[in-house]
């Protein structure tokens, strides 16, 4: 797996329900064998899937976000 940042700093996110994000991944594999991830402060969680003819995105709000130290 590659893993791109483009963040000086790192945020942490948690979230109270993974297995809820697991079947939204699941999907996304299906368009995509890369999954872009965005996130940040306030948060939010971007998840997108692109091929040729479509671009899906997922947010994902009401996360806790932190700085990583």
């Amino acid at each position: 797996m590659i893993c791109r940042s483009n963040l000086l700093d790192q945020v942490r996110l948690s979230m109270s329900n993974c297995k809820a994000m697991r079947s939204v991944v699941e999907r996304m594999k299906s368009i995509s064998k890369f999954l872009t991830v965005e996130a940040d402060m306030r948060g939010t969680m971007i998840l997108r899937a692109d091929n040729d003819t479509v671009t899906m995105k997922t947010y994902i709000r009401g996360l806790t976000a932190e700085m990583s130290k």
